[in-house]
């Protein structure tokens, strides 16, 4: 995979990412005001929340043909955002990665005691310096299993990716896939050896760090 490739994935998990925190964040700071933000509040907010989760539940092959669909139609003003660019992949992986990313870092946020949030906010602290100087720093290992997860989701999706891209965009499990489909390509074998070599090793380590920890 050339840099390009590599800028796409990343922005994928990255934009997962700039969407997930504050969205999360923002869903804790209106569910810890109780009653006084008012029951249809509360209401509007569960419903944003499962449309935001809405792309976990949906089976992949329909938001890969809704993906391509808004994509194609993208295309017909900019050439620089639509089907088949790199831009298009990062919006799309996304989609896709966004629900989990929110999830993590929303149980995340159910973990972090209320009353240290509280006690800024009985002393007058703003929702920013809340979020920026209180929450943030106490989900920081939220907000690394959320990019990481949101990484390797975005590294490994075929599904949509088979939908929204064709000769421009082409990711690494889409190159594998057409050395297994269109062509007999031998780099495709030792890849998934060295992946598969991969797996077993951090199988491996946290198995041992597993035993280590048992032992003490």
């Amino acid at each position: 995979m050339n840099p390009l490739d590599w800028n796409a994935l990343r922005a994928g998990g990255s934009v997962a990412l700039v969407f997930a925190i504050p969205f999360s964040i923002a869903a804790r700071v209106v569910a810890d005001g109780g009653d006084s933000k008012g029951t249809a509040s509360l209401l509007s907010l569960a419903a944003l929340v499962g449309f935001v989760l809405l792309p976990m539940v949906v089976p992949p092959v329909v938001s890969a043909i809704t993906l391509y669909f808004l994509l194609t139609s993208i295309s017909g003003m900019s050439s620089f955002f639509g089907y088949d660019t790199w831009l298009g992949v990062a919006m799309a992986h996304s989609v896709m990665t966004v629900p989990f990313a929110t999830v993590l870092i929303l149980v995340s946020l159910s973990q972090l005691d209320r009353r240290i949030d509280l006690a800024a906010r009985g002393l007058g602290a703003t929702v920013w310096e809340r979020a920026t100087r209180i929450i943030v720093p106490n989900i920081k290992f939220g907000i690394i299993t959320a990019a990481l997860l949101s990484f390797v989701l975005s590294w490994e999706e075929i599904g949509v990716t088979l939908f929204i891209t064709s000769v421009n965009a082409i990711t690494l499990p889409r190159l594998m896939w057409m050395g297994l489909r269109d062509n007999i390509d031998p780099a495709i074998a030792a890849l998934s050896v060295i992946l598969i070599i991969i797996t077993v090793l951090v199988l491996a380590v946290r198995s041992v760090v597993s035993r280590q920890r048992a032992g003490h």
